[in-house]
């Protein structure tokens, strides 16, 4: 493996490695993608064509995605400024547009703050680590917060690697506790997992060609006041229960 960058920021370690073709973003050890990688986007933005909120995405994946696609109000928010600088050495994706697009920002309070939109991607390093949301928020107001600000859709990705099933045991019946009425989770081909949940009223956003990914979760809890304890607490009783 050829370590192409390897730099610290404010935030967290940056590392940029090429074991492939393409090189890939990993921060504080954590892989987080493929540079360039549509298809991440492409499945995560499925048939929406309206406004566009990105939680983190850092990585510019997003951006030739929304061009692309004819998506025109779209908006990536990042908290840390030498993500972007890093991975734009790696991406040539139409750059014009991205730096009118990409705001350097606390993603969550940015989000506290915005106008609702269509739809809300979450490509948070938090969202990937269940252990890494940070405060103020708790995992339960976070998710609260989502369905406040997404007209449309939510959708993200998880990582089960860490946690087994968590990411259906806590997360998924949690989306609709707060009042998403349709929740889906996708794996893609490599195996990676993905969530959806669509607000009433609303037909999923999920593209056709994406339809054979769905899982339709069966796993919960009897017992739903685990929503209301922390994230380490939860997590504490999920990998019990595992």
């Amino acid at each position: 493996m050829e370590v192409l960058v390897s730099e610290q920021s404010k935030f967290q370690h940056i590392m940029v490695c090429r074991s492939a073709a393409v090189p890939e973003l990993i921060l504080d050890g954590y892989p987080q993608s493929a540079l360039p990688n549509d298809a991440y986007y492409e499945l995560l933005l499925g048939k929406t064509r309206g406004s566009v909120l990105v939680l983190g995405g850092g990585d510019l994946t997003g951006v030739n995605v929304f061009c692309t696609s004819k998506v025109a109000d779209w908006k990536i928010v990042e908290i840390d400024e030498k993500v972007v600088e890093v991975c734009a050495r790696f991406t040539h994706r139409r750059r014009k547009l991205w730096k009118e697009n990409v705001i350097i920002d606390d993603a969550l309070v940015f989000l506290q703050n915005c106008e609702p939109v269509d739809h809300i991607i979450v490509d948070l390093l938090a969202m990937t680590r269940f252990d890494a949301l940070a405060a103020p928020y708790s995992f339960t107001e976070f998710l609260t917060l989502l369905q406040k600000k997404a007209s449309k859709h939510v959708s993200g990705f998880i990582s089960t690697g860490n946690y087994g099933t968590a990411a259906g045991i806590v997360m998924l019946p949690a989306l609709k506790r707060v009042g998403f009425t349709k929740v889906e989770l996708l794996i893609n081909e490599l195996g990676e997992n993905f969530f959806w949940a669509t607000q009433e009223g609303c037909e999923s956003g999920i593209r056709d060609d994406m339809k054979h990914f769905v899982v339709h979760y069966g796993a919960g809890l009897t017992n739903e006041s685990i929503f209301d304890l922390s994230v380490d607490e939860q997590l504490i009783i999920v990998n019990e229960a595992l």
